[in-house]
């Protein structure tokens, strides 16, 4: 692959129900394709997980990524506004993404490294030429396809050296150039000043002989991606509370981060400890058993149980049956009592049968009794 020859994949987005999805446009029949150096896991997470380098952005707002590994060098720009009357016909925002990706050839790699130089200044400018050329360059095609000018996508990166070249000649040469390397340094760039300095380094320093990773991300921040801040205002009246104010403002920035990719951490094994012959019992070693499968288990309980029940019935039957004796019945005999014709006086028994009865005091006496007076 010479130095000119990339291939170029777009993303965007029909006007039917399809849905977005990459084209392989250096292909003449500009088919369905997704790009496969995009699904390979190069970055590793804290969690030791490896991931996608667009993992790193969030691709509906301005990102580049300026990346080689696996023998590829790569540029993709993203979150690109697509041109208005297509936003229009869709009903909502449209964004776009370009990917140039080639061999890791010195050619392709300083070439592509021009190209991610030209998106960063295009990104600081208003009204961009480089932006209004992808804009104008995808179309729709039907309701299901888009259709991409691939000649004018080519162009942009094959003039990428001659317009920074221009550019670069224009530079004050004031411009203070950092010392670090713009591959190590993260930078949060507000002034053009320090934009300027990041693309000549980025045009002009090579990756370097590693056989490692390179994956350099930088974001472009607006004023309308800052978040307001929650402040109370005179909370002792009770007035303004919770009041959304933004912090004071700034145009734009671009946040530039170095190479983010690291090596994964390697798992160190840890190593059984090897117990000394006087701790090893001289019994036979017991054999671990063969795990049982649930099913299997449960099937032998069913049917002991079920072995269980048949015997308890078989036994229960089998038992003969002894009935209660019956019980015999005897008529008691009800004594006859002889009706008596005097009542004894039980006073009777206890007095002599010769005594004289004393008189009761609680009877009234006789008239023989009482006294001639009365």
């Amino acid at each position: 692959m010479s130095y000119n020859q990339v291939e170029i994949y777009v993303r965007s987005s029909p006007l039917g129900e399809v849905g977005i999805h990459w084209r392989n446009i250096s292909k003449p029949e500009q088919p369905k394709e997704e790009p496969v150096v995009l699904k390979q896991r190069v970055i590793a997470r804290d969690d030791g997980k490896q991931v996608t380098i667009n993992s790193l952005i969030n691709d509906t707002k301005p990102s580049l990524i300026l990346a080689r590994y696996e023998n590829k060098v790569l540029v993709e720009v993203t979150g690109l506004d697509a041109a208005e009357d297509r936003s229009k016909r869709m009903g909502r925002r449209i964004s776009e993404v370009v990917l140039w990706v080639g061999d890791a050839t010195p050619e392709v790699e300083s070439q592509l490294r021009k190209l991610a130089a030209c998106i960063l200044l295009s990104f600081w400018e208003k009204e961009s030429t480089f932006l209004s050329k992808i804009r104008s360059a995808i179309d729709f095609d039907g309701l299901n396809d888009f259709k991409v000018n691939a000649q004018q996508i080519q162009q942009l990166y094959t003039d990428a050296g001659t317009h920074l070249d221009d550019f670069l000649s224009k530079i004050s040469p004031s411009v203070v150039e950092l010392g670090e390397s713009v591959w190590l340094t993260p930078k949060t760039i507000d002034i053009e000043s320090q934009l300027y300095t990041l693309v000549k380094q980025i045009s002009q320093t090579s990756f370097g002989e590693t056989e490692q990773p390179v994956v350099v991300v930088a974001e472009l921040k607006k004023e309308d991606d800052t978040p307001p801040l929650r402040v109370s205002v005179g909370a002792a009246s009770g007035i303004g509370e919770g009041l959304s104010v933004k912090p004071p403002a700034y145009p734009q920035q671009i946040v530039y981060k170095g190479n983010v990719w690291k090596a994964p951490e390697t798992k160190t094994e840890k190593k059984t400890p090897v117990p000394s012959p006087e701790a090893v019992p001289s019994a036979q070693p017991i054999l671990p058993q063969k795990a049982v499968p649930r099913r299997t288990t449960r099937i032998v309980i069913v049917g002991m149980i079920l072995l269980i029940l048949i015997l308890l019935t078989t036994w229960v039957i089998a038992q003969p049956k002894i009935l209660p004796p019956t019980p015999t019945l005897t008529p008691t005999p009800i004594p006859k009592h002889k009706p008596s014709s005097k009542t004894t006086n039980p006073q009777s028994f206890l007095q002599p049968a010769n005594s004289p009865v004393l008189p009761d005091d609680n009877q009234p006496q006789s008239s023989q009794s009482r006294s001639p007076d009365a």
